[in-house]
């Protein structure tokens, strides 16, 4: 998770050092009560793991900082903001200037330890998220969530039936239908997320593709086995000669079997102004015209997918 270690300190010191040597050059505070070994890398997981250091026994991370300790993907603008410390309801929460303190209603099912640290629970942390992502980012962080931590449908449904008072659960409500083990990567889960929200058939995610032999010619990113239309995301990763190469001589082999694949990246996911369709939306519309498959595909469509008004989104 991290190679850099915390720990609590007083003003006569702390773990074997001094007072005046956990005040020397030699450390930095993270919060106040922590130190940590320079160098230290400033990022929100460890911003994270400093605050648990710094805080009280009873209390845990949550929100952000849980997502950032279980590998859930968050997205940039978010990586800025203060960790997230809790403590049960009732109890008195940590005052820190660099940092998110609250109580919050907590069973001792919806906690999990990670590495000694002590964070809500995969569920739980897609819940709090709700009130804080967007659609599809929230996608994004649940199919993580699924992929890394065995969450299911059913477990996501019982946290959400728990809080359906809690802030975010309309939104948690009608993202989990959405949510998919199968997904690789974050980009490839928001753009999903963006298809359903727009009101399209919903693609499968890592699609095994065979010839008429039976043998394997290429797994794609989202795919309509149906009428054999391929979503391929383009990440920076793949601008390399040698990766560009790569993904043509695989394209070209799917083509060659009768596939229809489109490759999408960054830009086709944003609005190019308020008001205009995200460019993907009309280019699966148009691919699906073209192949005449609307009446194939139709039953893919996510019920009740929508952004919310709150967290509308340009893209991603």
């Amino acid at each position: 998770m991290t190679d850099q270690t915390c720990f609590s300190v007083t003003r006569l010191g702390g773990s074997g050092w001094t007072g005046d040597e956990v005040r020397s050059r030699r450390f930095v505070a993270p919060h106040r009560g922590v130190r940590a070994a320079h160098p230290w890398q400033d990022s929100l997981l460890n911003r994270s793991i400093a605050l648990f250091h710094a805080s009280p026994d009873n209390s845990f991370l949550c929100g952000i900082s849980a997502a950032a300790l279980l590998g859930a993907p968050l997205p940039p603008h978010l990586q800025d903001c203060p960790p997230s410390n809790a403590t049960p309801a009732g109890g008195s929460h940590l005052h820190r200037s660099t940092a998110r303190g609250r109580r919050l209603d907590i069973t001792a099912d919806e906690l999990v330890s990670v590495d000694g640290i002590l964070v809500t629970s995969p569920a739980r942390t897609f819940l709090d998220l709700a009130a804080e992502l967007s659609v599809p980012d929230l996608v994004a962080a649940g199919d993580a969530l699924m992929r890394r931590w065995g969450s299911s449908h059913e477990e996501l449904t019982r946290a959400l039936t728990r809080r359906l008072r809690y802030t975010g659960n309309v939104r948690a409500r009608d993202t989990i239908s959405i949510l998919t083990p199968l997904s690789e990567s974050p980009q490839e889960s928001r753009t999903r997320a963006i298809i359903a929200i727009g009101g399209l058939p919903v693609p499968t995610p890592q699609v095994v593709v065979r010839d008429h032999h039976g043998r394997f010619v290429a797994r794609v990113d989202l795919g309509f086995e149906e009428c054999r239309l391929a979503l391929e995301y383009d990440g920076s990763h793949h601008f390399s000669p040698q990766r560009y190469q790569q993904d043509a001589a695989r394209r070209s082999r799917l083509r060659s079997i009768g596939w229809t694949v489109l490759e999408v990246t960054a830009p086709d996911l944003i609005r190019p102004h308020s008001g205009a369709p995200i460019p993907l939306l009309g280019t699966i519309g148009e691919a699906l015209t073209h192949l005449d498959a609307w009446h194939l595909v139709g039953h893919r469509r996510a019920q009740n997918a929508r952004q919310g008004a709150r967290h509308r989104s340009r893209g991603v």
